[in-house]
């Protein structure tokens, strides 16, 4: 991974809300998961106990579009699942494949945990290369040191 990859990962993440708001239908509600990390959820409309029968013939359509809308954004961010993936190096690729939930969210097309993956996977490598970063530096500096020291010496 690169240098400041949690940085990069955000900047990838702001990417992908904008393709997504752009490109699906309802996209903005896409961006909202992406951004929120977590599913949105809609308000239900209410039907008063006194409506006309006007009004509740509304109430039924703006039922139906919620329920069209709530069925419409799971099926983009199961889309999304595959646009994700296809960006991902093949190193990343295979760390999360190598996930122990890897399974579980293929199966589902699970945009949001495949996210999480990346997120977790990401910031572990960043670690992990800080450290060796550090153990090589210090490595190289204490051999450095014992080669000065050996040749004033001889």
């Amino acid at each position: 991974m690169g240098r400041n990859s949690p940085d990069l990962y955000l900047k990838a993440l702001e990417k992908l809300q904008l393709y997504a708001s752009t490109t699906y239908k309802n996209g903005a509600d896409i961006r909202k998961c992406l951004k929120q990390e977590k599913m949105i959820t809609f308000m239900a409309p209410e039907l008063d106990e006194n409506a006309t029968a006007t009004q509740k013939e509304m109430w039924k359509i703006r039922a139906n579009n919620t329920i069209k809308r709530e069925e419409l954004l799971e099926a983009n961010m199961e889309a999304m699942y595959k646009v994700v993936m296809s960006i991902c190096n093949p190193v990343l690729k295979d760390q999360i494949c190598n996930h122990d939930r890897y399974e579980e969210i293929y199966n589902k097309q699970e945009t949001l945990g495949l996210l999480k993956i990346i997120k977790k996977t990401i910031t572990q490598m960043e670690r992990m290369t800080r450290t060796w970063a550090t153990i090589m530096y210090k490595l190289l500096s204490h051999t450095a040191g014992e080669v000065s020291i050996t040749t004033r010496i001889s």
